[in-house]
């Protein structure tokens, strides 16, 4: 029994083995009592002793041992012998199954598209790596650096882990992604990111590393999406975590904790619309300083955005892209004249800013994401 134990290459392989050989029902349950793996008869057939045993102190796993026979024991030494090469065996499997994981990222990829049919399988996998189950409460983090030499250092994500045990994370281009399993209100997720990119401020700071950036701003920026009901709004969360902290790279209101939220910026439920109505509408609404810019190499688009952000405010938007009040002024003028509305009509400025956010919805979904 042992040695079909040590070559069983899969959980269910493991529980197969050992129910046959104890004539008892085998469940494998994670931290919430949830059964990730049975094998054996139905629990209604069941009369003997029943155990539960965690696979190690450290672990987040329990098997759950039902006899069959009213007159089974387990103090046999062959039982006992049984049951902990099981946990032994699944405890390998399951340090296999987070390696892999590790490398290949395949799980994170799978949430953070998602591609994927079987609810089930995704959370056993969670299960088996550590995690805790993912539905309702998660959240998805973006974080990246204003300038693409800075790193995150191996300090945060320490500090991560210690306040988010259960997160998973994925590296993306220049960006790094976070799914929390448990995040609670978004406004004490708010405080405890932004603590964490104070902590690696000051540690930048105090060895020399940071540069320092305008106007004190944050060299890390946090989007944050939308609290999930259910397993497959971890991809919205994450289009609308992306997009957060795409708007969020200039905008003001971002440059002293460095954290951006999608629903304080207007950009949920704008990740549900598919990419060719968001080009269809940002097309309708700046098609023609698009043009011009393509034309003439302008930045009207650049400066619609950083004034729409700046709430108006000519002397902060010109500070903002490093020109002059009179070129910001003048670009105005003629970007009113451009697309026939005025910013100080309160119907042209809210189209203008709902497209200014599909805008940045659009430049997050389709930028280059290549999990590394």
């Amino acid at each position: 029994m042992v040695e079909l134990l040590s070559s069983a290459s899969a959980v269910n392989h493991a529980l197969d083995a050992v129910a046959v050989y104890l004539n008892a029902r085998i469940e494998l349950h994670d931290r919430h009592n949830s059964v990730i793996g049975a094998s054996g008869p139905d629990r209604a057939s069941c009369h003997g002793v029943e155990i539960s045993s965690r696979l190690s102190p450290q672990s987040r796993l329990t098997v759950h041992l039902s006899c069959v026979d009213e007159d089974t024991t387990l103090t046999e030494p062959s039982a006992r012998i049984a049951l902990h090469a099981l946990k032994l065996q699944l405890l390998r499997l399951c340090e296999r199954s987070a390696t892999i994981e590790t490398l290949r990222g395949d799980l994170q990829e799978k949430l953070l598209t998602g591609n994927f049919t079987n609810t089930a399988h995704i959370q056993r996998r969670l299960a088996l790596i550590g995690c805790a189950p993912i539905g309702s409460d998660a959240r998805v983090i973006v974080i990246r650096a204003r300038d693409q030499a800075d790193q995150i250092s191996e300090r945060f994500h320490s500090d991560l882990r210690a306040t988010f045990p259960d997160y998973l994370v994925d590296h993306r281009d220049e960006s790094t992604v976070v799914i929390i399993g448990n995040g609670g209100s978004e406004e004490e997720l708010s405080l405890q990111i932004a603590d964490l990119l104070g902590r690696e401020e000051h540690r930048r700071k105090r060895k020399g590393t940071s540069k320092g950036s305008p106007g004190d701003s944050r060299r890390f920026v946090a989007g944050i999406g939308r609290r999930t009901e259910q397993l497959h709004e971890v991809s919205i969360s994450y289009d609308e975590a992306r997009a957060a902290c795409t708007v969020g790279m200039s905008n003001p209101q971002t440059s002293i904790d460095g954290v951006a939220s999608a629903r304080a910026l207007g950009l949920q439920g704008l990740a549900s619309i598919p990419n060719a109505q968001l080009q269809a509408m940002v097309t309708d609404t700046f098609g023609p300083i698009i043009a011009h810019d393509e034309r003439h190499g302008t930045h009207y688009m650049t400066t619609i955005s950083s004034y729409l952000a700046n709430d108006r405010h000519l002397g902060d938007t010109a500070a903002e892209l490093h020109v002059h009040y009179n070129t910001v002024r003048n670009r105005i003028a003629r970007i009113e004249e451009l697309l026939d509305l005025s910013f100080a009509r309160t119907d042209d400025r809210y189209r203008a800013e709902t497209a200014v956010r599909m805008a940045a919805v659009l430049a997050a979904r389709t930028a280059p994401t290549t999990a590394l």
